[in-house]
């Protein structure tokens, strides 16, 4: 009896769950602090109808020598620790062995340490640091995995998996916090001065129009967890109950964090030079006009500074970036930085497309009258085999420089095909009547079916393609 209601169990989990996506809930409480570990006492509650096999529970730390113990665990299975430094962050793997069935909770006890008693570690800098202490409460910046590694729960910074119920987990300069619904609280105000604001749908421009009446203006707009992000400034406070009442499916508010400091992206060898400055992309906020960007810019000490498409490029003094970090107007600093010259003999090859597509059989595909499957098929330098996706705005795929023939009126558009695809789902491109998308995906790998003699084909004519269309929030 009890080898059948394993088997059960055990098809339960590899065939279920294809179906049910299992759930849980993961609270945290900061028990104990000290200036080199932190004890923390975590409880995992399966609240799905499925039993979750092996799952993980992920802490991640800023960059340290860190190790874990496990001081208690209220389930029968052991529970292991390990440690792995991934990118800018040290990662503490909590690994529960056996079956968490449905409804059943395992709570544990644990510690995290410096490696080494001597060296002291600030767990306030993790990503996944709880603020509030002697507190059982959802942790959203822990992760929780199953052993198929699907997500569970949490925000993974590393590949920025999210599963969360619906709260949008928000990440600013200094902190990261979770932001819930509004509740309908008509004493909350949102400050004078930059704000993001969520909602369920888009900002329509009726929505626009009344906010802008009542001076709330807004200055972009994008998409965030699923949910519209838009930039709006007001000169004056604003009170949520009065945004909520005049838009559609509104979440809610988050003040923008302008006065921290901005912090600013370098390469290893950015400041290599013997010269007083540097040269920098420097972003300001949306609502700041270019000519007001270029005098913040210049106050600072920027010289030769030049307008870019949504920034600008400037010669700074390395001893004005202070200036530059510390200014409530500019969203972003970055370091330019000049590749060195390849010594890669394929590389600089590479760079003479035109003559490397110059042989015999380059020369012999140019002279037909088409383009079909087996048009330049085998022959180097198309880009055969090779699937480019295109993040725009959509790519019309009706145009002719898409298309291989395959009969004399039959056409086989070089979209993304299963066979190009690793996985199951293959995703299906975005198609639309743009012609920014569109141009792109024509450079990257026309082919040149609407002009003679193929003249006006893109540098890889052989290419499948993966379009997607794609907004920047922030």
């Amino acid at each position: 009896m009890t080898m059948i209601k394993y088997c059960l169990i055990l098809f339960l989990l590899l065939f279920a769950q294809t179906w049910s996506s299992p759930s849980v809930l993961l609270t945290s409480d900061r028990h104990v602090t000290a200036w080199n570990f932190v004890n923390y006492r975590f409880r995992l509650t399966n609240t799905s109808s499925s039993p979750i096999l092996n799952p993980e529970i992920n802490y991640y730390a800023a960059p340290a020598q860190l190790d874990a113990h496990v001081d208690f665990s209220s389930d029968l299975n052991p529970v292991t620790t390990s440690v792995e430094q991934a990118n800018q962050y040290t990662v503490v793997k909590f690994s529960l062995h056996g079956l968490l069935f449905p409804g059943d909770s395992v709570e544990i006890q644990c510690r995290i340490y410096s490696v080494g008693y001597l060296m002291e570690w600030n767990s306030s800098n993790d990503w996944s640091y709880q603020k509030n202490t002697e507190v059982y409460e959802p942790n959203h910046y822990m992760t929780v995995y199953d052993a198929s590694h699907n997500i569970l729960w949490g925000f993974d910074p590393l590949n920025g998996n999210i599963n969360a119920s619906d709260v949008v987990l928000w990440t600013d300069r200094e902190s990261n916090f979770v932001i819930n619904r509004y509740d309908g609280d008509t004493t909350e105000t949102v400050s004078a001065g930059r704000f993001w604001m969520l909602k369920d749908s888009p900002v329509s421009p009726k929505e626009r129009d009344l906010l802008a009446a009542r001076g709330v203006v807004k200055y972009s707009g994008g998409v965030y967890q699923g949910k519209t992000l838009a930039l709006f400034r007001s000169e004056t406070e604003v009170k949520k109950a009065m945004l909520d009442s005049l838009v559609a499916g509104f979440y809610n508010t988050v003040p923008v964090n302008d006065t921290a400091v901005v912090e600013i992206e370098y390469y290893q060898d950015s400041l290599y030079e013997d010269s007083s400055k540097i040269d920098m992309e420097i972003y300001c906020w949306p609502d700041v006009s270019v000519d007001g960007c270029v005098e913040e810019v210049a106050a600072c000490g920027g010289d030769d500074i030049g307008v870019a498409r949504g920034f600008l490029i400037a010669k700074v003094r390395k001893d004005s970036l202070q200036c530059l970090s510390h200014n409530i107007n500019i969203d972003g600093l970055v370091v330019q930085h000049e590749l060195p010259v390849t010594s890669s003999a394929i590389d600089r090859d590479a760079v003479n497309i035109s003559e490397l597509q110059n042989s015999t059989a380059w020369q012999a595909a140019l002279q037909m009258d088409r383009a079909t499957k087996e048009w330049l098929s085998g022959v180097e330098y198309t880009g055969e085999g090779i699937v480019v996706g295109v993040y725009d705005i959509g790519v019309d795929f009706r145009h002719p420089d898409f298309k291989e023939y395959i009969f004399s009126d039959s056409t086989f558009v070089r979209e993304m095909t299963n066979d190009d695809f690793f996985g199951s789902n293959k995703p299906e491109s975005r198609r639309a009547r743009s012609s920014h998308g569109t141009n792109v995906a024509g450079i990257l790998g026309g082919n040149g079916n609407n002009s003679a003699q193929f003249a006006y084909r893109g540098i890889a004519p052989k290419v499948h393609f993966f379009s997607e269309r794609t907004l920047v929030a922030k």
